[in-house]
């Protein structure tokens, strides 16, 4: 499994994109402590036909999916 940056994610119409361990995920860092402490945080998503959508994404710190057996966080060790 190899990692890199993308731009932008495209959404079939009428479908759904997961993001999620092992798979497409966000990783974000200098996260506000209280944000890591609840385990969530709010992120706007801005679609190209100008659509923006709110929602709680979980936050996870490195390694954290591994030990609830998701799937290997190797790559994130250092982040």
């Amino acid at each position: 499994m190899t990692m890199k940056p993308i731009d932008s994610v495209d959404i079939p119409a009428k479908g759904k994109v997961v993001f999620a361990p092992g798979g497409k995920h966000i990783m974000l860092w200098g996260i506000n402590p209280d944000a890591v402490a609840q385990g969530k945080m709010p992120l706007t998503f801005l679609f190209s036909n100008g659509d923006r959508i709110i929602v709680d994404a979980v936050v996870q710190k490195p390694g954290a999916a591994a030990a609830v057996g998701e799937g290997p966080a190797s790559e994130h060790e250092d982040h």
